[in-house]
């Protein structure tokens, strides 16, 4: 083979190599082509779907809010007619409360005998800070400031705890009341357990009074307890 057909067919490579690189070329815009169609079809699919997951959220709360509205409505619409029967009747009861022996009876057992344990508890106490402030005032020695000292903590405890056991329940449960029992089911407890110690104090093997209280604190309680317990599962 002589130079001038090494060199025709050194030529004839070349223009197959660069044939072959414009096709590759051409291939490769194809396919990126095709590639940029195919990533705009996802964006819009994903467009498409965000709109439609939009749109059931829309729905749903929509559903809810209607839902919502309509209960309010109707809440709205016997809320006043069941709070005057109740008041209706608890005003009748308290009537028929005034009127009701057994009741006034053990109205003023509960009265007496807390009024006999507060008498019994002062007696106590006041004896307890007399023993320990006798004749303590007379000479002011350290032993005696001292006594004297234990004697003012010992009253303030006596004067401070039962306050505080009384007012720290009544917080505890007014602060459970108002949480959980302002609606129209606890003026209804109310009056059913008016009306049984009411119309049942010369039956109840109780005190009406105790049974009315107790109840009312068992009631809050009882709402506390399921809503936490409501709350604890998500529910």
């Amino acid at each position: 083979m002589n130079e001038k057909e090494s060199k025709k067919k050194i030529a004839e490579a070349e223009a197959l190599a660069d044939k072959y690189i414009l096709n590759a070329k051409f291939e490769s815009q194809k396919a990126k082509e095709l590639q940029d169609k195919i990533n705009k079809k996802q964006e819009k699919l994903d467009k498409e779907l965000r709109a439609a997951e939009n749109k059931n959220k829309n729905l749903d709360k929509n559903i809810s809010s209607r839902a919502k509205e309509l209960n309010n409505q109707f809440r709205f619409k016997w809320y006043f007619v069941i709070i005057l029967i109740t008041f209706y009747g608890i005003v009748i009861t308290f009537l028929s409360a005034c009127n009701s022996v057994g009741f006034w009876n053990d109205l003023t057992s509960v009265i007496d005998t807390i009024s006999k344990y507060g008498k019994g508890y002062y007696n106590v106490s006041s004896t307890l800070v007399s023993a320990l402030w006798d004749g303590r005032f007379s000479q002011l020695s350290f032993n005696n400031i001292l006594f004297i000292i234990l004697g003012g903590i010992v009253a303030l405890i006596c004067f401070l705890l039962p306050l505080a056991v009384i007012v720290i329940s009544g917080i505890w449960l007014l602060n459970n009341f108002v949480e959980y029992c302002k609606d129209e089911l606890s003026p209804v407890v109310f009056l059913v357990c008016l009306i049984i110690a009411v119309w049942g104090a010369n039956i109840i093997p109780f005190n009406a009074i105790v049974f009315l209280i107790v109840s009312q604190i068992a009631y809050i309680i009882i709402r506390w307890y399921v809503a936490g317990y409501k709350e604890s599962r998500g529910l």
